[in-house]
């Protein structure tokens, strides 16, 4: 355990919108826009409506409970706000930097399940101030900003700090099906809505932490509910091995499950995969019926010299087709961004967590660069179904590895310059 740091356990929970679509379930986030509130792009998700031109911003990182989206439930963590301390499960989220939760008034719109009482608190005082974050999955939360004492991890074993500047929601969209109360932003000030420093910050400026930094490990094993765990303030060396890999960034997103590029990439990757586009799904197919497992390539990152590696079914979704003829169907992880770019306009590859999850990741917020090691649960992989990739055809179409390589000013979860990120096979 690295020194002066705070280790908070971390569990999964299920979420409670059902999906009906695999791209429901790896990619747009069921739970963000299944709301059936407006009509935005048709998509099957319990009879209404979901998005497919954004992808989501906000899932990973949590504190005493962390929740697996892609395997049906989804990371938050607990926090506490006011004196006495009222508890909720927010999202943690490194692609914004502020704090909200939903008000007594926000109703269903908002999702989860605690509201906050401004009464209740005797450290709590109202601004003057108006609150609205939109996400880049469309939806968003409106209110009000306050000061309050915040708690990360509990009000027994946690970090506090107070006047910490938050938001009381009023309003939301995209929310109401939601387990979580809201959510914390871990980025940086400079993209806080209110200009405020964010939590992490507040508590290293407070002394409360030695230095900005967190890291935090995921648990692919979807038994029970130990989702991982997240390290305020240092990172846990018991939990990956070898040395850390760093890369500066700018800034980092934690909002998509899968590896999102631009989409001229995911159809040259896809194609050297063997992959075909499903425009109903509107993601990539792998051949895993009629191709054997050992005809897939590995899929190789190249971060700062360093080759990070990613097997066949690391880079694979597999799920139940619904027909008895194929019973399987295999998804890549390789999906196109839909044109989603960075806030100087330029085109952003999103590293997501199916490559997240096989990596230990700490993020350095003072010298702004993330540490990539490789994680003690890097081999624990997906159960395979025993029906997958008997040999129906003679053929092996694959054989070589795929190598993407992050060449200059890299993001480690979202790569700005895509002419940067080489690529190439043999």
């Amino acid at each position: 355990m690295h020194s002066s740091s705070n280790s908070i356990p971390l569990q999964r929970v299920k979420r409670n919108c059902t999906l009906t679509g695999t791209s429901e379930q790896i990619s747009f986030k069921c739970h963000r826009s299944c709301d059936g509130t407006s009509t935005v792009e048709p998509k099957d998700c319990n009879n209404k409506v979901l998005t497919q031109t954004k992808l989501g911003v906000s899932k990973l990182f949590g504190t005493d409970r962390l929740l697996d989206e892609a395997h049906g439930s989804y990371w938050i963590g607990l926090i506490t706000i006011g004196t006495p301390a009222q508890s909720f499960y927010v999202d943690f989220d490194t692609g914004s930097s502020d704090l909200w939760v939903p008000g007594a008034t926000c109703g269903i719109s908002c999702g989860g399940t605690h509201t906050f009482s401004s009464s209740a608190s005797s450290t709590y005082t109202l601004w003057n101030k108006n609150f609205t974050i939109y996400y880049g999955d469309g939806s968003h939360a409106t209110g009000k900003w306050a000061n309050d004492t915040i708690t990360v991890g509990g009000s027994i074993s946690g970090i506090s700090v107070s006047h910490q500047p938050f938001a009381v929601a009023t309003s939301a969209y995209g929310m109401s099906s939601r387990v979580s109360d809201g959510l914390i932003g871990m980025a940086y000030r400079n993209i806080a809505q209110g200009g405020e420093y964010p939590v992490i910050w507040s508590m290293y400026l407070a002394g409360q932490l030695t230095q900005p930094i967190f890291g935090f490990w995921f648990n692919p094993v979807t038994t029970g509910s130990s989702g991982g765990e997240l390290i305020l303030g240092g990172y846990d060396n018991t939990k990956f091995t070898g040395n850390f890999t760093y890369a500066p960034v700018s800034s980092q997103d934690s909002g998509t499950t899968l590896i999102a590029v631009p989409s001229n990439y995911a159809n040259q990757i896809n194609t050297q995969l063997g992959g075909t586009y499903d425009y109903i799904s509107g993601l990539y197919t792998l051949n895993c019926q009629t191709q054997l497992l050992s005809s897939f390539p590995n899929l190789t990152f190249t971060i700062s010299g360093r080759q990070f590696v990613l097997t066949p079914l690391m880079y694979m979704i597999i799920t139940g087709s619904g027909s008895s003829n194929d019973p399987y169907i295999c998804y890549s992880v390789i999906q196109p961004t839909y044109g989603i770019v960075d806030l100087q306009n330029r085109t952003i590859w999103i590293i997501g967590d199916y490559f997240m999850r096989r990596f230990y990741n700490v993020f350095d917020m003072q010298n702004n660069r993330i540490g990539l090691a490789t994680s003690t649960s890097y081999s624990q992989l997906q159960t395979v179904p025993s029906t997958l990739f008997t040999p129906k055809s003679s053929t092996t179409k694959l054989d070589h590895m795929w190598m993407i390589y992050s060449c200059l000013s890299l993001t480690v979860l979202v790569i700005s310059n895509p002419f940067l990120a080489c690529s190439s096979y043999s």
